[in-house]
């Protein structure tokens, strides 16, 4: 990712990822474990946890990014949704029809609480203890979250790799730190060479699933 205002003085910088799939999986079984214990109160200690861990392996030029948000911040966020969701079932329980005008409600509601999120996230994120900023509005929300993945619905989701990738530019492209915005140079070509790999891997998954499963029926049956 590039800042437009600053092509004239481009340059490269090498993105390092050092976090091990075994040390990760160990903190995230840990965590999950935590979490059923708890109840799902350790949840919120379990992401800051993990995002962390991410974060302090991702380093760019030898300074690592930065994870801000405390346990605290995402277990009141967490409360919150809970409490809105149980008063939504209270409410259908006793009055559908002022649940569904609820749920309606909620529609237009959802690009302004992706916004929020997307805000949350950046302001909580630093590098070199300069944190970053997302300046997205509610119509790019409601365009990106809410129309295009309709449109992909409507292609039989042959458009899904590209609207997946306006996705991202609208998050990384309205992304700012220090004050000038980011870019997202990835081609559209590079998301549908990505969604052929993950869909020629789930077919031979489910070749090896299904051949594995026939011949147990087989052992069984004989």
């Amino acid at each position: 990712m590039t800042t437009p205002e600053s092509f004239a003085n481009e340059r490269s910088a090498a993105i390092e990822f050092t976090a091990t799939p075994w040390g990760y999986t160990k903190l995230w079984l840990v965590n999950m474990l935590l979490t059923l214990a708890t109840l799902g109160i350790y949840g919120a200690w379990a992401k800051v946890r993990n995002n962390q861990y991410l974060y302090g392996h991702t380093s760019i030029e030898d300074n690592r990014l930065q994870y801000l948000a405390t346990p605290k911040q995402i277990l009141l966020g967490r409360l919150l949704a809970l409490g809105v969701f149980l008063i939504f079932v209270g409410v259908s329980m006793v009055e559908p029809i002022a649940a569904g005008i609820m749920y309606l409600a909620l529609i237009p509601l959802s690009p302004w609480l992706i916004v929020q999120g997307l805000k949350f996230t950046y302001r909580n994120t630093a590098y070199r203890n300069v944190r970053f900023d997302f300046k997205g509005d509610y119509m790019g929300a409601l365009y990106h979250f809410i129309v295009l993945p309709l449109v992909a619905a409507v292609t039989l989701y042959l458009a899904l790799p590209w609207v997946i990738k306006k996705i991202h530019q609208f998050m990384f492209g309205n992304c700012e730190y220090g004050g000038e915005k980011l870019q997202l140079n990835t081609s559209t070509g590079q998301y549908y060479k990505a969604a052929l790999v993950v869909f020629l891997v789930s077919i031979i998954a489910f070749i090896l699933i299904a051949s594995s499963m026939a011949g147990t029926l087989t052992t069984m049956q004989g």
